[in-house]
């Protein structure tokens, strides 16, 4: 429901310059009404392209980011609104679902957009069409699948700390939070990120103990209550 892309454009003066386009749908009441869009110049070495998107929906609040610039996901706050969303139809279907947090922090901060946008690139490939996905804070992506429990929720972050570290800069090491939401819980999109965020964490300190030399990749960690 958001895409982002470069073009190239004629200028009136008969030149051309890239551009990057960033939509995103509006919405009121629930329902598609509109689209929201950016153009931004990345050929003018004075423009500083925008952070994000920004709603004019009264009901999220103006200014409040919709996309982020890098990796063209969902920000956190309406990365949260959307799972709201998620959450009333899957307690009356009665089904599981599962809040993925994959992490890279302790990568070398001049690679945190190239890695961000790398996994954003990834796990379009292989995510389903509903599958949602967001950049929660600088060094974080979220994943939330409808339907999956934690075990498969485990079995998917153990295949991703396997796989991406080797498509990344540097094979940078990414662990993985997993938090599952069962039907009836009550509970809300804030407290499922926290406990996704405990997780990745808890990941994070494991990963962080695996010597340099290992041929080990990112640990995976599932959020449980004591």
């Amino acid at each position: 429901m958001a895409w982002q892309g470069n073009i190239r454009l004629n200028r009136a003066d008969g030149t051309t310059a890239r551009y990057r386009l960033a939509l995103a749908p509006r919405f009121t009441a629930g329902t598609v009404t509109g689209t929201y869009g950016m153009l931004c110049e990345l050929d003018t070495a004075t423009q500083t392209p925008p952070e994000f998107l920004e709603s004019g929906n009264p009901a999220i609040g103006r200014g409040t980011p919709l996309l982020d610039a890098e990796t063209g996901m969902w920000t956190a706050k309406i990365f949260a609104d959307e799972l709201a969303r998620r959450f009333d139809r899957l307690d009356v279907e009665e089904h599981p679902g599962t809040l993925l947090y994959l992490g890279f922090s302790r990568a070398k901060p001049a690679l945190h957009s190239a890695i961000a946008m790398r996994l954003a690139e990834e796990l379009r490939d292989i995510v389903r069409p509903t599958d949602l996905l967001g950049r929660v804070d600088l060094t974080t992506i979220a994943l939330w699948c409808d339907g999956m429990d934690h075990l498969t929720g485990g079995e998917r972050a153990a295949r991703f700390c396997g796989k991406f570290p080797a498509l990344m800069p540097e094979n940078s090491r990414i662990p993985a939070g997993v938090a599952t939401r069962w039907p009836g819980s009550c509970d809300e999109p804030r407290t499922l990120m926290e406990h996704a965020g405990v997780a990745l964490c808890l990941a994070d300190m494991a990963t962080d103990r695996i010597p340099p030399e290992s041929n080990s990749t990112g640990a995976w960690r599932v959020w449980q209550q004591d």
